[in-house]
């Protein structure tokens, strides 16, 4: 991955300082990426169902050269009614990416979509919540691709007096591609749900309070000099959106030896992400760029790349008392394959 390729991504996932957008697609050449901010569905309201947001036509990709595709999708919320007492005024704000030869459909399957990203969408009327997504597409043939960022709008109570209003423009709501091959790049997602507590008796589904996720062995490229790794690993409370779960997540990458060891100190970023009742469901997206390739001490360009979660508390009390925390694997295992949390390692070069 170039350093100017890098460097968009980069800022992209921190949704700031992003440079102005332009109303359709730029696909000059020589560009990094080609995106979009125009939105051609702008309110989604609770009836669950799936809108295309944003699209990008005419994409000449090649088979098995994998390119990066990124999306964020911002909203507020909008009430046009009285909330009664003890109502559930919590949304659901989601979106996932596919892309196709043909019309890109929004219930296409894993690898063929992108990971799924949600959250409840908590605060007053006009607060901004942002939902994205990092994703690897890997054509599956030579052909001329269309990708599209979709969104979704859900409440416990159907009503159409409670929407969702989109945010335009950049870097509130972008669908963007590098131009760039990820030459070596691999993307892997968690298999299945794993759920954290303090206690194996507190949830039958429960048996630890630490867990390893989104592990992986991968190899460098030969020529590369350094990676860049990202993860995006979808939390839960477990508790039917009422009781906040709170669990520290650590981010690891290990350059291994010939005997499979650490040949240098490993590269490491610990966060807390901690999950209010009201939210439910929120994803913690976390990027490392730039990790050197070591050649000496014995060091092989074999790398173990994980998610190391802990549990820290959940509440003791409350209508939904010490429920486990839940690391989310894919919606489903068979078609359509829909995964929640997903990792990608990829390969700078020269």
């Amino acid at each position: 991955m170039s350093a100017v390729a890098a460097a968009a991504l980069a800022a992209s996932l921190a949704a700031v300082a992003l440079p102005a957008a332009p109303a359709s697609a730029e696909s000059a050449a020589g560009a990094p990426y080609t995106q979009t901010t125009k939105v051609l569905h702008k309110r989604l309201h609770t009836d669950s169902k799936a809108f295309a947001l944003l699209r990008l036509d005419g994409l000449k990709l090649r088979k098995g050269r994998s390119r990066l595709v990124y999306g964020i999708f911002t909203a507020t919320k909008g009430f046009g009614e009285k909330v009664k007492e003890g109502d559930r005024v919590d949304m659901l704000q989601e979106t996932w990416i596919t892309c196709s030869t043909g019309e890109p459909k929004a219930t296409q399957a894993y690898p063929n979509r992108s990971a799924l990203s949600s959250r409840n969408h908590e605060g007053g009327k006009g607060t901004k919540r942002a939902v994205s997504v990092l994703w690897l597409f890997t054509p599956p043939a030579d052909g001329t691709y269309s990708c599209v960022l979709w969104g979704l709008g859900g409440g416990m109570i159907k009503s159409p007096k409670r929407w969702l209003d989109v945010v335009e423009g950049a870097p509130s709501t972008v669908l963007r591609v590098t131009n760039q091959d990820e030459i070596g790049a691999a993307e892997w997602y968690q298999t299945k749900d794993v759920y954290l507590c303090e206690k194996p008796s507190q949830a039958e589904e429960c048996g630890t309070p630490t867990a390893t996720v989104l592990r992986k062995q991968w190899t460098a490229h030969p020529e590369a000099r350094s990676i860049d790794v990202f993860h995006g690993t979808q939390f839960s409370s477990s508790s039917g959106g009422r009781d906040p779960f709170v669990a520290d997540v650590e981010f690891v990458v290990m350059q291994l030896n010939e005997n499979g060891r650490s040949c240098v100190t490993p590269t490491t970023v610990t966060n807390r992400v901690s999950i209010p009742g009201v939210v439910h469901h929120l994803k913690l997206n976390r990027r490392i760029d730039g990790i050197p390739v070591h050649t000496g001490n014995g060091c092989t360009r074999n790398f173990v790349i994980k998610v190391d979660v802990k549990y820290v508390r959940t509440h003791p009390e409350g209508m939904t008392p010490n429920r486990p925390g839940l690391v989310h694997g894919p919606v489903r295992v068979n078609p359509p394959l829909r995964p929640y949390s997903t990792a990608i390692a990829m390969n700078n070069l020269g």
